[in-house]
């Protein structure tokens, strides 16, 4: 894929000039001696597939979310509260929606889906650009769950690239 096609589709989101990529302050701050910021393993582990591939990616309770889920565009005018509480203006970005609304994206997610102790079930997500081979697809998405299972152990129920 890229580092150019990556920070090409950042940049096609409707997000401001200075929000740097999620991938991008990860490398940023390795480079820089400071250590992955991780409270927990799973989430250090989508951390260390995030500065491999060079990609976004998450990781949401999937305990906490009901079904339907569903992939968008966030509309104009749409929030969603980061884990904060704070409103985060989501128009033009990919957003993880479920009845109540948009949970989750390459942004953050809500506390609603946020990862923390107790936590057994998780829906990780790889944010790629739409133009992205099956085969660089596959290879994200089996990354990740060598990753995840490497270091956190468990094992991957299903797999579904949209």
């Amino acid at each position: 894929l890229g580092l150019a096609s990556l920070r090409r589709l950042w940049r096609s989101w409707a997000l401001p000039r200075s929000l740097k990529p999620p991938y991008e302050l990860l490398i940023q701050a390795v480079l820089d001696g400071q250590r992955v910021p991780a409270p927990d393993s799973l989430r250090g582990a989508v951390a260390l597939c995030s500065l491999r591939r060079q990609v976004a990616a998450g990781v949401y309770d999937a305990g906490s979310l009901s079904a339907p889920l569903q992939l968008r565009v966030g509309r104009k005018g749409e929030t969603m509260e980061d884990a904060d509480g704070r409103a985060q203006d989501v128009a033009g970005v990919p957003v993880l929606c479920n009845e109540g609304g948009p949970f989750a994206g390459p942004l953050g997610s809500t506390r609603l889906a946020r990862v923390g102790p107790g936590v057994h079930r998780a829906l990780v997500a790889v944010y790629l650009p739409s133009g992205a081979e099956s085969a660089e697809i596959e290879a994200h998405l089996e990354e990740a769950s060598r990753v995840i299972q490497e270091f956190c152990g468990g094992r991957e129920i299903g797999r579904l690239a949209i």
